[in-house]
């Protein structure tokens, strides 16, 4: 329906959640091995038809070639599956696969089927840390670490000036109720000093993708206006698509048919 341009953010649900799938007393320990067979079975029926399955030819009245039509028939510990998925296989090989999480847990599983960390942005060192250890992890599952894209969100006050942005975040924090505090954002500023950071997260590998929140109602025509057109000057911010596909845009691999000869 979206014609590739769509991805998946692949999370763990409560576990009070799965109640409608009988599944009411799984445990907090099950969540990370279950995640691991969802993920692998998702996988599977995505690749249930090969890219050259559906011939759709009327002239001959033949639809498709069943030979390149595959069951995943799979077994676990959580799910039984048989397949075929009902769909032909996307335009993008597969919607691209977001995840987020911090644990050793998680690092094993996204370091096999992420595509996309959403990670947080509020300590650069530890991003650093975390994005070094993740993809080391990432090249010994056979994959290349640039394959596996990271995406920090970050909350950033912009203005013109350094004072502007100040100006700005006290307005904000006077729509704060008493008791209650809104941490200093990382990237807030003049324009030209957030995008040097912006700069800096980039150069050194922390940041492939830039995930921006909103806390006060300009905050997004602020950055557009203000920040982009720089990061375009420095080539950092793209001025056209390439691609139609979410996939291509983002520079990621397309996934091969495991099927494919």
């Amino acid at each position: 329906m979206s014609k590739g341009r769509a991805g998946w953010n692949a999370i763990t649900s409560n576990p009070g959640g799965l109640a409608n799938y009988s599944r009411s007393h799984l445990r907090k320990a099950d969540l990370y091995p279950m995640k691991k067979e969802f993920l692998e079975i998702v996988e599977g029926l995505w690749d249930s038809y090969e890219d050259d399955a559906f011939i759709r030819d009327k002239k001959s009245g033949v639809f498709y070639d069943p030979s390149k039509m595959h069951p995943i028939n799979y077994t676990g510990n959580y799910f039984s599956v048989e397949g075929p998925l009902n769909v032909s296989r996307s335009r993008q090989g597969r919607p691209v696969i977001f995840q987020a999480g911090t644990s050793l847990e998680f690092m094993d599983i996204a370091a096999q089927h992420a595509e996309v960390i959403m990670a947080p942005g509020d300590q650069f060192e530890y991003l650093k840390r975390f994005t070094t250890e993740l993809k080391r992890k990432v090249q010994n599952q056979g994959r290349s670490p640039n394959d596996l894209l990271i995406m920090p969100s970050h909350s950033p006050i912009v203005g013109e000036t350094e004072k502007e942005a100040l100006e700005k975040l006290r307005e904000i924090e006077s729509w704060i109720p008493k008791g209650y505090r809104l941490p200093k954002p990382q990237w807030m500023g003049a324009a030209e000093n957030v995008a040097e950071k912006i700069e800096h997260w980039d150069q050194e590998g922390v940041m492939d993708v830039l995930l921006i929140r909103q806390d006060y109602p300009a905050g997004f025509e602020d950055f557009i206006k203000l920040v982009v057109p720089i990061l375009q000057d420095k080539g950092i911010f793209r001025k056209e698509y390439e691609d139609d596909t979410l996939r291509g845009n983002l520079g990621l691999p397309y996934p091969e048919n495991r099927y494919t000869k």
